[in-house]
């Protein structure tokens, strides 16, 4: 088995599924996941005992990742993929560990000028990009924008997407196919273009649709003071996994309409449920929803305008062409199952680049 070291900022291994399911029948073995943000942990920590009375497990937990830090400094001669936001300072403090192992950088970050980035500080940029230049063998790129511009530093670079358990979504039948219920699933934050959904609905009374909306954030008193005014937004609460892959297909669209979007994991949800997208053109969802295949998009320099277009149009598709919206997406989302994406993984972790 060929030992693959995974670390990272957070606690979350939902990026990493398709190395975690199909790693070992390919002769890998994920050895170790390494949270490098000391601070996550200790939170997490805390979480556990305040939230879940998990005084001892949270304990053993935070000191059992604390440990996993420790060994990894002296990592040697491995294969590591790092994911570290672009400037954050861990890139420089571990840039040891980097250079004498065989690294490869994680990423889903599409603005690599400087002028916008999520994390870190900007005096960290010239020494995070050294690093990337002379410490990492490649780079796997969660799209193709982010692909063009981390070759500047890394020219071994592929695109790897995000994957979903696709089997595990229950799909659309001929039955069922979504009445009219729309749903917004995601941060209820004003990145999230949100606020476009709730003028929607104050602007078009008329309409017969139905918008759920699912997530937590700041604009949540936003959502639930028009839930009380407009029987036609329901506010869900916080989804699991679980309820999204059981009842997502009973959605007529998902509705996405951010301003950024480094990528879009929700909108392969939607593609294994069968169901058809609402999205700006913002970098991620751009590449995945083809327009009037899969979904429909609008551009932001239209701003809430487009928007509005874009939902008056996804009421007139007539149910021939919506059919072949749903078929469209089932079949999309294939592209995004573990054993796909895993393909790509093992391309980059062979040392190759990966056509897409």
């Amino acid at each position: 088995m060929k030992e693959v070291y995974i670390c990272h900022q957070y606690l979350d291994k939902s990026h990493f599924l398709a190395l975690y399911k199909c790693a070992e029948e390919n002769g890998y073995l994920i050895k170790d996941y390494i949270v490098l943000g000391k601070k996550h942990i200790i939170n997490r920590m805390g979480k556990q005992i305040l939230y879940e009375h998990k005084f001892f497990s949270a304990i053993r937990e935070c000191v059992c990742s604390l440990n996993r830090i420790r060994k990894f400094k002296k990592l040697g001669d491995k294969t590591i993929i790092v994911g570290l936001a672009p400037y954050d300072y861990r890139m420089n403090k571990y840039a040891d560990v980097f250079k004498r192992n065989r690294s490869v950088y994680f990423t889903s970050w599409q603005f690599w000028d400087g002028s916008n980035f999520p994390m870190g500080d900007l005096k960290n940029k010239a020494a995070f990009e050294e690093i990337l230049k002379t410490s990492f063998t490649a780079a796997a790129c969660v799209s193709k924008v982010t692909e063009c511009q981390v070759k500047e530093f890394i020219p071994k670079t592929a695109v790897v997407n995000h994957s979903i358990p696709v089997s595990e979504y229950q799909t659309k039948d001929e039955q069922d196919m979504g009445g009219h219920r729309y749903l917004f699933l995601g941060r209820l934050a004003p990145a999230k273009n949100l606020n476009y959904i709730l003028d929607y609905l104050r602007q078009n009374p008329e309409d017969n649709i139905e918008i759920d909306i699912a997530g937590q954030g700041k604009l949540l008193e936003d959502v639930q003071n028009l839930e009380k005014e407009d029987e036609r937004l329901h506010y869900l609460g916080k989804l699991s996994k679980d309820e999204i892959k059981a009842g997502l297909h009973k959605y007529k669209y998902l509705i996405l309409p951010s301003k950024e979007e480094p990528f879009g994991i929700v909108l392969l949800e939607a593609l294994a449920a069968g169901v058809p997208s609402i999205v700006s053109n913002a970098l991620g969802p751009d590449e995945i929803i083809d327009n009037e295949k899969t979904g429909i998009k609008f551009s932001l320099t239209d701003g809430y305008k487009g928007f509005e277009t874009a939902m008056k149009k996804s009421q007139q598709v007539p149910e021939c062409e919506y059919k072949k919206m749903v078929q469209n997406c089932l079949l999309e989302s294939q592209k995004y199952s573990e054993e796909a994406i895993f393909k790509k993984w093992k391309t980059v972790l062979q040392g190759g680049r990966h056509e897409s």
